[in-house]
């Protein structure tokens, strides 16, 4: 498979499926937007936790062996994560689940200015820590030193 094509699958899947469900006419039509929508969030979240495994290096490793580079609080660089990390993982694809939901509430059940705030704020929610996750470990870079180890 092109590396073009492979990388553009869990954003596809996405896409896909919560244009199902945004314009679902049926609970099948529904079912396999979700399906989509989770397969995607699935293959990214495992790309990322494979990329991360074998290749990822941690700011201390980059910045210990470089006086002029080092600060204290790098130096001391602890990973805490209060969630569960396969929870912390699946976060933003969680909000913007919400975002779904709560758009399908307003257009089936009870259209007011509250579901559409729900839905702006989750989606924004999501895709913002969606897209800092991707950027801080070095995913927007072409030839990333995070990933090229």
């Amino acid at each position: 498979m092109p590396k073009f094509i492979y990388e553009l699958l869990p954003y596809s899947y996405l896409i896909a499926g919560t244009a199902l469900m945004l314009v679902q006419k049926g609970t099948l039509v529904g079912i396999a937007g979700f399906a989509l929508y989770i397969a995607g969030a699935l293959c990214w979240v495992t790309r990322a936790c494979y990329r991360q495994r074998h290749g990822r290096r941690y700011p201390t490793s980059e910045y210990r062996d470089d006086p002029k580079l080092s600060v204290d609080p790098i130096d001391n660089y602890q990973r805490s994560i209060a969630l569960p990390e396969k929870l912390y993982e699946y976060l933003p694809f969680g909000y913007m689940f919400a975002g779904i939901l709560s758009y399908q509430v307003y257009l089936h059940l009870a259209p007011s200015y509250l579901s559409v705030i729900a839905t702006t704020l989750f989606t924004t929610a999501g895709l913002c820590i969606w897209m800092l996750r991707g950027y801080y470990r070095g995913y927007h870079r072409a030839h990333s030193p995070v990933l090229n180890d």
